[in-house]
């Protein structure tokens, strides 16, 4: 094996997982912790309990239980150190389930490979890409039990090396019956992947609790609210929540606190924009230790 391409590969995993891991962990395909939507990340990042639309598939699959028509989702985010992430997502309602279809990818290019000795030039370039597709299915137990389930591939490459694995999500949602609270428990990632370069690869394991609620200031007016708490069964705990101002069912004003999520801990901003069936949404996530700011945009549409 190269040495020098063995070198590049485990500072490579080792530089991606600080990049994702701000909780401390050192598991890979860490891209699974990010957040797919904007409307939900200038929001900290809190939706298990609250999110219905094609996002639901990511936060918590249960959650696909309370769409009543398609929904279709895009949403692209510039990431750190020049990566990317993007997320396609499909709901489809059905008499019994409703489904989900989704796709997220997160890549870098450029990277420069160098070896144990120092030259101006690199020795050459590569890139670094991972993917998740995954189904998704819900369903409604009762007026206000839902669960819901998510079966993921996963694939990874760096450089010439690559390894690939299998995940699920188990999710429930339960409508409490005073306030207009939904209460959650979503288990995430639960699976493994093959050894990347004689490295394993252990996935981002987590276990989330959230509650929301919601109610209206006025004749047009709606306030919606979220918390999560979470817990990576290898490392630290997180805290997500956020609150989100309706006016006229048209414009959304959205904020967030994030701790010890994804290298960030802090406040979130952005905005959303409702034009019958089109939805736009913008975030802007501030990042710890100097990183510097990220924005992510998402547009839906209702089929």
């Amino acid at each position: 094996m190269n040495c020098s391409v063995t070198i590049v590969a485990v500072n490579l995993l080792l530089f991606t997982n600080f990049l994702y891991a701000g909780d401390g962990s050192a598991t890979g395909m860490s891209f699974l912790k990010i957040g797919v939507d904007a409307a939900s990340s200038a929001m900290g990042g809190a939706a298990v309990s609250n999110s219905s639309d094609a996002s639901a598939a990511y936060w918590n699959p249960a959650g696909l239980a309370d769409s009543d028509g398609m929904n279709i989702m895009f949403s692209n985010q510039e990431w750190l150190a020049g990566s990317n992430n993007q997320y396609l997502g499909l709901s489809i309602p059905t008499s019994k389930f409703n489904l989900g279809l989704t796709i997220a990818l997160s890549g870098v290019g450029d990277i420069e490979r160098r070896d144990e000795r120092p030259t101006v030039e690199p020795l050459g370039y590569f890139s670094s890409n991972s993917l998740a597709m995954a189904f998704s299915a819900a369903t409604n137990l009762n007026g206000n039990l839902k669960i819901g389930v998510t079966a993921k591939f996963l694939y990874e490459k760096i450089h010439i090396y690559s390894a690939n694995g299998f995940a699920l999500d188990l999710g429930l949602i339960k409508t409490l019956n005073f306030l207009n609270l939904k209460s959650a428990l979503v288990l995430k990632d639960i699976g493994s992947m093959t050894t990347l370069n004689n490295e394993s690869t252990a996935l981002p394991t987590r276990i989330t609790g959230g509650l929301s609620g919601g109610f209206d200031k006025g004749a047009s007016h709606t306030f919606n609210w979220a918390i999560d708490v979470g817990k990576y069964l290898d490392s630290g705990s997180f805290v997500r929540l956020g609150g989100e101002l309706v006016l006229n069912d048209r414009l959304s004003l959205r904020s967030g606190y994030r701790r010890n999520s994804e290298n960030s801990s802090g406040i979130t901003a952005g905005i959303g924009i409702r034009l019958n069936r089109y939805s736009f949404d913008y975030a802007y996530l501030p990042f710890d230790f100097n990183l510097g700011d990220t924005h992510q945009i998402s547009f839906g549409i209702d089929l």
